[in-house]
């Protein structure tokens, strides 16, 4: 829904946020948003397992061209980066 453009970012405070429908808010935490970051023509999208102070976070990112996460990406550093599967990768912020 994000890449075809159903899914828009529609956080007034945050460009890069999207509050999910009612029936998908269970699938990030601390909320029922998103993290949304445009990379050319592809977007990367963050869903939140932990919601800590500050830029403190973790969850699932998928990522649609499989590259593995860089640091910089959502401007954060990340410190903990997994590959789960094609496209999928557990990560940590700080």
């Amino acid at each position: 829904m994000v890449q075809s453009g159903t899914l828009t970012p529609n956080v007034s405070h945050n460009e890069k946020l999207i509050f999910l429908p009612k029936q998908y808010r269970h699938l990030s935490k601390g909320g029922g948003e998103i993290l949304v970051a445009e990379k050319g023509k592809e977007n990367h999208i963050f869903f939140f397992t932990f919601r800590g102070i500050l830029e403190n976070y973790s969850g699932y990112m998928y990522r649609f061209d499989d590259s593995f996460p860089n640091n910089g990406d959502f401007n954060s550093e990340f410190y903990q980066k997994e590959r789960l599967a094609p496209n999928w990768y557990w990560v940590s912020a700080h």
